[in-house]
């Protein structure tokens, strides 16, 4: 059985909400390859919203953040991060994530 990535999505604007769709699809051809474990955005509220679609799509909720510092102190064993935020944050982002 393949492994399940479990995946952080920052960004949680009109790609983050895109992405998100596209792990619906891929889910459909490849069950339990991916689980979005959390989201974040700098907007709790966005964040909050697009859990909430997240978890109509999945079934289950992932834990919405402000930054990917509480996201990775929070949701163990993350694999995988989806950089769909603003492109002026993008590397500042995958610093964090490098380090």
């Amino acid at each position: 059985m393949n492994k399940r990535h479990r995946l952080a999505l920052a960004g949680c604007g009109g790609m983050g909400r895109w992405h998100l769709r596209g792990y619906r699809v891929l889910e459909d051809f490849e069950p339990g390859r991916i689980q979005v474990a959390a989201v974040i955005d700098p907007e709790l509220e966005r964040a909050e919203f697009v859990a909430g679609e997240a978890e109509e799509m999945f079934d289950a909720r992932p834990q919405a953040y402000r930054s990917l510092e509480a996201a990775i102190a929070g949701t163990p064993e993350l694999d995988v991060l989806d950089i769909v935020a603003a492109a002026a944050v993008h590397h500042s982002i995958a610093k964090v994530a490098a380090e």
